[in-house]
């Protein structure tokens, strides 16, 4: 069975499951770039965001769930996340991405902190 849902009603239910799942996260900073904010959940990275170059990277999980099981396209998916992470943590953001190999391993260092 297909369930037709206007976008709006999308995003609406998309910003909710982000601001439960993922609002007021507690962060982690490396001691040697205070620049570079790591969005922990249940001792894993989930979000990082350098303050720098205001870059956000969202992790795969939730670009997963947006593109399997709501259909977003991958620029949809970074669109949303953006949008609901300059709201929710009043943080500029001009570049948003999901994590490539050096990124996991920065996520992974700080995870296990």
């Amino acid at each position: 069975m297909k369930i037709l849902i206007s976008e709006n009603k999308r995003d609406k239910f998309v910003y909710n499951w982000l601001e439960e799942n993922y609002g007021n996260l507690k962060y982690k900073t490396p001691e040697d770039d205070p620049t570079w904010f790591y969005y922990i959940k249940n001792g894993r990275v989930e979000l990082d965001y350098l303050s720098k170059y205001k870059r956000l990277t969202f992790s795969d999980y939730i670009s997963d769930f947006l593109q399997k099981f709501l259909n977003y396209s991958y620029s949809e998916a970074k669109r949303i996340v953006t949008d609901w992470f300059q709201k929710s943590y009043n943080l500029d953001v001009e570049v948003t991405t999901t994590p490539v190999d050096i990124i996991y391993r920065n996520w992974e260092f700080m995870s296990n902190k």
